[in-house]
């Protein structure tokens, strides 16, 4: 498992949830959906995955994270 925090600021550590609604949001957006599970899958599917599927995850994040830095 591997996660990583969204801040506003590097010195203060201050977390960012705007930046984390937006990023879900297109993650969603490109049938990425960065949540452990919704009312139509089990909460469990989202622990076992393929390396095609991984890839696909982190490519689309890299993605979201190029589009929004700019």
């Amino acid at each position: 498992m591997i996660g990583f925090e969204l801040v506003k600021d590097q010195a203060s550590k201050e977390r960012n949830p705007a930046l984390r609604d937006r990023i879900e949001a297109l993650a969603f957006e490109r049938d990425c959906s960065s949540r452990g599970g919704s009312e139509y899958d089990s909460p469990l599917s989202s622990l076992v995955l393929t390396k095609d599927q991984a890839d696909f995850a982190v490519d689309t994040l890299e993605s979201i994270l190029n589009e929004l830095r700019t």
